[in-house]
C-alpha cells in the first residue's frame, strides 16, 4: 500500500468503546518499557517526547499519570485517533498532530525522545520512518510485537491487525542499527493479564497467560519460539549530518 492507502485504511480505525478500553490495557506495559529504557540512557532531564503513530493517546496518557515527561506531541495518520486524543485531559503538556506519514513538521533534534510503540510493523517503509523519528529527536525508542516465530505463516496474507513487517529482537536490533542509531538496551516482555485475556476470559486464556510468563523466565528462546512477546528497544540516534 501506498502511504495514501494506509491513510485511508486507517482513517476510521479508532474510537469504539472496546478497542479504547484494550489499548488503555495494553498501554501500561508500553509504558514501563519506555520508562525503564529511558532509564538506561542516564539522561537527568526530564524528555520532550513525540510519539509518533500516538493512535487515541493512550500510551502518552498513561506516561503522564506516572509522572513521566516534560511535555509530549503525538502525531497520527488517522483523522480519527486525531480527533479522539485530542478529547483526552492529559497530565503534561500535550499537543496531537495529523501527520502525513513522511516528514514531521519539526526541526532536527527538537524531542529528547521520539516513541514508536506498535507503528513499525505497520509501516510501508519502517526504515524511512525510523530516520525520520532519528531526525527529530535524540533517543529513538521501538516497540514491536515478536511475531516472527513458528506461528507465522509461510505466505503473506492480510489480517485485521494491519501488520506487514514481522519482527524477532535480531531483526528490530539490526533494523534500527541500519539507519546508524546506537542500541543502548533492550526488552522483551509479555503484555499484562488484563490485555492478555481481553475479550477471551476464561480457565483457558488464564492458562496460557501463566504458560507464557513462566516459559519466558525459565526459557526465553524456546519461548519466543512458541508465541508471540513484545520486542522493545532504546537507541541513541545518529548525529545529524551538515547541511552542505
Amino acid at each position: 500500500m501506498s502511504t495514501d492507502d494506509y491513510a485511508r485504511y486507517y482513517e476510521d480505525h479508532y474510537g469504539s468503546p472496546e478497542q479504547t478500553r484494550w489499548r488503555e490495557l495494553g498501554a501500561r506495559d508500553k509504558a514501563e518499557n519506555v520508562i525503564a529504557l529511558w532509564a538506561r540512557t542516564r539522561e537527568s532531564a526530564a524528555p520532550r517526547v513525540i510519539d509518533i503513530g500516538c493512535g487515541e493517546g493512550a500510551l502518552i496518557a498513561e506516561l503522564g499519570r506516572r509522572g513521566f515527561g516534560a511535555s509530549f506531541t503525538g502525531v497520527e495518520i488517522s483523522p480519527s485517533g486525531v480527533e479522539a486524543a485530542r478529547r483526552r485531559e492529559f497530565a503534561r503538556p500535550t499537543s496531537i498532530e495529523l501527520y502525513g506519514g513522511e516528514r514531521i513538521g519539526a526541526a532536527d533534534r527538537a524531542y529528547d525522545l521520539a516513541v514508536l510503540s506498535h507503528v513499525v510493523e505497520h509501516a510501508e517503509s519502517p526504515r524511512a520512518l525510523l530516520r525520520e523519528a532519528a531526525r527529530v529527536a535524540r533517543y529513538v525508542c521501538v516497540e514491536v510485537p515478536l511475531e516472527y516465530n513458528w506461528r507465522l505463516p509461510r505466505d503473506f496474507t492480510w489480517n485485521q491487525l494491519g501488520h506487514v513487517n514481522f519482527y524477532d529482537p535480531k531483526l528490530l536490533r539490526q533494523l534500527v542499527q541500519s539507519i546508524g542509531a546506537q542500541v543502548l538496551a533492550e526488552r522483551v516482555t509479555c503484555p499484562c493479564r488484563e490485555a492478555m485475556v481481553w475479550g477471551r476470559e476464561g480457565l483457558r486464556s488464564e492458562l496460557r497467560y501463566l504458560a507464557m510468563v513462566g516459559l519466558l523466565r525459565a526459557w526465553p528462546g524456546l519461548a519466543r519460539r512458541l508465541w508471540s512477546f513484545h520486542g522493545s528497544l532504546i537507541a541513541r540516534s545518529p548525529e545529524p549530518k551538515a547541511a552542505g
